[in-house]
């Protein structure tokens, strides 16, 4: 099926002078790149068999967002370009929408979980810890806890805008007792 507007569409074949005819219906579709990220990353929406030149807008997990690049379909119906900034939700699946000339289309999106490392993991009261991950939300200020009590971070402190928590960051055990502690790490409220 070539390039084309959303709606019905006659298919006619022609054989030794005789035709017949039918109808194929197209019905718009998006696709996502890519499908799984972070918050605060962009993600582009490419999307064909829209109504023709209308104005494309998209919803992450019911909510309106923002687009940036292309907000048009073009003459066949299709785009390629519309970006957002994927909202500042918790790891899980999300769909996304666009709609464009009163057709719209789904696609899934995944937030990615979010994980931390410590090195060293065992220790003593007083040692420093360096601190890892991924998949936070990009470009937010990090915060710990220790043991459910709050401890001071050294290095940046906010991720890098790939959601990693950047090299260097650390913090020194406070006083406790022999054992596990926890360790929470806290990224734009995930």
């Amino acid at each position: 099926v070539p390039a084309s507007t959303a709606g019905a569409h006659t298919v006619v074949v022609t054989v030794g002078g005789h035709t017949a005819n039918a109808t194929f219906t197209v019905t718009p579709s998006i696709t996502l790149s890519p499908t799984n990220g972070v918050a605060g990353t962009t993600d582009t929406i490419i999307g064909s068999g829209f109504p023709a030149t209308s104005t494309i807008t998209a919803k992450f997990h019911g909510n309106a967002v923002t687009l940036g690049g292309t907000t048009s379909t073009g003459a066949t119906g299709s785009f390629a370009g519309a970006t957002y900034t994927v909202p500042n939700e918790g790891a899980g699946g999300y769909t996304v929408e666009a709609t464009a000339g009163g057709e719209h289309a789904t696609a899934n999106y995944t937030i990615n979980t979010p994980s931390i490392s410590l090195s060293p993991n065992t220790g003593n009261v007083a040692e420093t810890v360096t601190l890892s991950g991924s998949n936070f939300p990009a470009g937010s200020t990090i915060t710990a806890t220790y043991g459910g009590s709050a401890v001071t971070l050294s290095g940046t402190t906010t991720t890098t805008a790939a959601g990693a928590i950047p090299s260097g960051v650390t913090f020194t055990v406070p006083a406790s007792t022999a054992g596990a502690h926890t360790v929470v790490v806290t990224v734009g409220g995930h």
